[in-house]
């Protein structure tokens, strides 16, 4: 079994192209097999002298490194945090993973859930943080800030009752 994962950043969007996404999953799934597929050398040289790679290459390289595995998963987290024009190529790849038996899990804001319901087999669940693990997490980061100051309990309530989710 293989398990993969690209992790999506708001202030990281010039890393985040469809080709970019499916060459650090790929690289992820060699490292797991030890196999190079082939294509993968040519892809490489080519590279170097200037040519980018197509995703459609990068994916079918990506879905034959698969076969090594008796099953993969891609976990795909922070959809939201790409521009639209990131998002639709992600949906392209994951619609061809998909398709090829890989199993997908992506994260998303709920205002993405119409674009990835066009998936066809999909299963959304809904996650929302309870009130004690936001406490805990505001708490942490305070008492890690750089500039640490006391907060009065009535602003750490004050920020997780205005937390969104709650």
């Amino acid at each position: 079994m293989a398990i993969c994962h690209f992790y999506f950043k708001y202030d990281d969007r010039e890393c985040q192209s469809g080709e970019q996404i499916a060459s650090d999953l790929l690289k992820q799934l060699v490292y797991q097999s030890g196999i190079l597929p082939i294509g993968l050398e040519k892809l490489y040289v080519d590279s170097k002298t200037g040519l980018a790679p197509k995703l459609s290459v990068i994916t079918d390289l990506l879905i034959s490194s698969c076969s090594a595995f008796y099953s993969t998963f891609v976990f795909l987290d922070g959809l939201d945090e790409c521009t639209d024009e990131q998002q639709s190529e992600v949906i392209v790849l994951v619609k061809r993973l998909s398709s090829s038996g890989i199993r997908v899990l992506l994260t998303s804001q709920p205002q993405l859930i119409p674009l990835v319901s066009t998936f066809g087999t999909f299963v959304s669940i809904e996650i929302v943080a309870k009130k004690e693990d936001l406490e805990a997490y505001v708490r942490q980061r305070v008492e890690s800030a750089r500039n640490n100051t006391a907060l009065g309990e009535t602003l750490v309530n004050e920020l997780i009752a205005g937390a969104e989710g709650m």
